[in-house]
């Protein structure tokens, strides 16, 4: 084995344990939390897969995660819409809350067949603030949902109403993979 070949199987492995890059089946891997970090880690994930284009070959993301701050959801959205290769998304075990934002903007979305999705309406908690402060941030929220909604009409044969009356349920709505086929959202089951 040449110098150069052991040098690329030593950078896998770094990638592949230390930030979830998988750089040889062009897997990038979201597991806990989305936060600022799993934003770090998809960005370097899709620059590197990015600049080893092969061809234009797909790039996975697979998502094991029960949600977090929807603020990195949709930077990491952004970042796969951005993309010069086209970026599929598979779940795995969990894919909840704002987890279901970034599976939603795959191009290519596939679940495995005992993952469980969670809807729910946006939270938050307010503290001591201004009336006005409070209407602002409803306001805001509003705004966020509905662009929630529309992600998830795009990606699927379900209108953006009908998406917002699953989350409106006052309730965790949680559905398995395989109830989310005839919506379109999940395109396949493996």
């Amino acid at each position: 084995m040449s110098a150069d070949t052991l040098a690329l199987i030593s950078l896998q492995h770094s990638l592949l344990f230390e930030q979830s890059i998988d750089i040889v089946d062009r897997t990038i891997f979201i597991n806990g939390e989305i936060n600022e970090s799993t934003v770090e880690k998809v960005y370097k994930g899709l620059t590197l897969l990015n600049s080893n284009n092969h061809g234009n070959a797909p790039i996975t993301i697979k998502i094991n995660s029960n949600g977090g701050c929807i603020y990195s959801s949709w930077s990491i959205v952004g970042l796969i819409r951005k993309s010069k290769c086209p970026v599929y998304t598979e779940a795995y075990g969990a894919c909840m809350s704002s987890a279901t934002t970034i599976f939603a903007a795959g191009e290519k979305r596939t679940a495995y067949a005992n993952t469980f999705f969670l809807f729910h309406e946006v939270s938050f908690e307010f503290g001591q603030s201004k009336a006005s402060d409070i209407r602002t941030t409803i306001k805001h929220f509003n705004d966020d949902e509905m662009a929630y909604c529309e992600l998830l009409a795009s990606a699927s044969v379900k209108k953006a109403s009908f998406w917002k009356k699953v989350i409106r349920t006052r309730a965790d709505v949680y559905v398995k993979a395989s109830e989310l086929l005839k919506t379109g959202l999940v395109q396949e089951i493996f």
